[in-house]
């Protein structure tokens, strides 16, 4: 994972999962794309999914939750989604950029662990934000979707009823 930061803004990211044989790339205005094991890219874009009840939720573990002191948000986020998936931390981020997740709240990150993939979201046509609402990698949390259920994954975590549910 690779991103680049010019004053203090990420611009451009690039994902490479050697076991297989895919890269991600992107930067706003851009666009984010995806290279396959067949060598090809193609463009991606984040889902179209309005509603959280109809969303697929990644996440790598509820560790990471409890770890802040807030293993009830996992269960809340879960309870929530259509579904969840427990999938490894970048990988999860590239199935939301690449619209085969919906969105991804994590927390315990470090900037190095995001600093690639904000762009790549945002690229993608998504929103990358910490818990509070802010577009940083320095926040310590992750919130990364499309823009129909971002604000509601925002509300759900603050402890506020998510809308349209």
């Amino acid at each position: 994972m690779i991103g680049i930061e010019s004053t203090n803004e990420t611009v451009a990211g690039v994902m490479h999962f050697p076991a297989l044989n895919e890269t991600y790339f992107g930067a706003p205005g851009y666009g984010a794309f995806w290279d396959n094991s067949n060598q090809t890219s193609r463009k991606i874009t984040v889902s179209h999914n309005n509603t959280i009840d109809r969303s697929t939720f990644v996440c790598a573990s509820v560790d990471y939750f409890r770890a802040i002191g807030r293993p009830d948000l996992f269960g809340k986020i879960s309870a929530a989604a259509a579904s969840t998936l427990g999938i490894p931390d970048a990988y999860a981020f590239a199935l939301v950029a690449s619209g085969r997740a919906d969105f991804i709240v994590e927390a315990e990150l470090n900037a190095w662990d995001i600093a690639a993939i904000k762009p790549i979201i945002e690229a993608a046509g998504g929103i990358f934000t910490d818990f509070h609402g802010k577009k940083t990698i320095y926040g310590r949390t992750a919130v990364a979707s499309n823009i129909s259920i971002h604000s509601s994954l925002l509300r759900l975590i603050a402890g506020q009823p998510a809308a349209g549910k």
